[in-house]
């Protein structure tokens, strides 16, 4: 999922967020708080497409179910 979180990153660049990635190199825990949105908004996107299927949000994925039942 980390691939998928750098992913967000570069798209977010490419949008023109760059000054809030680059205030997250800076400041630890508000990278932190970002890599943990991004994985919110993965989670929440995949469970989506899926209907609401965690079985088949979390293969999606590539994590187990019991990971994603942890992160929700």
């Amino acid at each position: 999922m980390k691939n998928e979180i750098l992913f967000f990153f570069d798209e977010m660049i490419r949008q023109g967020t760059t000054t809030a990635v680059a205030y997250c190199s800076v400041h630890r825990a508000s990278a932190d708080a970002y890599f943990a949105e991004a994985e919110r908004r993965m989670i929440y996107a995949a469970l989506e497409r899926t209907n609401g299927n965690r079985s088949a949000a979390a293969n999606q994925l590539g994590i187990s179910r019991r990971t994603l039942y942890n992160k929700l």
